[in-house]
């Protein structure tokens, strides 16, 4: 048994042996980017799930995203676009297994954009949780925030454009088919 073995299972914690992921320890210590995994749900359901890692490196599970676009507004304007990103099954899938992630990192990638440089402003929040808020140009960046904590999930998104009076330019966020896939990756 190695030494961080014995100081779980000293502190009356034992790590999973059937190689079901069952906690956040689990996740950490017994899982191998590039592998899928069987994770437990708080309904007992089990799901085969690849870890892999996000754009940054961290070890991730991950989901595919929809959202839309935003467009041009005119001067000291916000367009608001309130989408639902996750297919239905895939987030009766993260919101039975989230318990495992609940105070990870939520990050998403793949995300497209251009306004004026420094002043007009797209952002993206999950479950009222902002993930970025940027201006400029970006192209198939990757965004993370923590911790990621919500009691529980709601699978809503809102995307914002705001304009100001100085010199307007760029189409804010583009929408998710845009140059690619975009994804929501959860670690811990």
């Amino acid at each position: 048994m190695t030494t961080i073995q014995q100081m779980f299972f000293n502190s009356g914690y034992s790590l999973s042996t059937d190689g079901i992921v069952r906690s956040a320890l689990d996740f950490t210590i017994n899982t191998t980017s590039g592998n899928t995994y069987t994770f437990l749900g708080a309904s007992s359901t089990t799901y085969d799930i690849a870890v892999l890692n996000d754009p940054n490196g961290r070890k991730s599970i991950r989901f595919p995203i929809t959202y839309s676009g935003t467009s041009f507004v005119f001067n000291n304007q916000i367009q608001t676009v309130n989408p639902t990103p996750l297919s239905t099954p895939n987030f009766n899938i993260l919101n039975d297994i989230f318990y495992i992630f609940i105070n990870g990192y939520l990050g998403v990638g793949g995300i497209y954009g251009a306004s004026e440089s420094g002043w007009d402003f797209y952002s993206m929040t999950f479950n009222s949780k902002p993930i970025f808020r940027v201006s400029g140009t970006v192209t198939d960046a990757y965004y993370i925030t923590s911790p990621f904590s919500p009691a529980s999930l709601t699978n809503s998104v809102q995307i914002m454009y705001t304009t100001d009076a100085s010199i307007n330019g760029g189409n804010g966020l583009y929408p998710s088919s845009y140059g690619g896939n975009s994804y929501f990756y959860f670690s811990i």
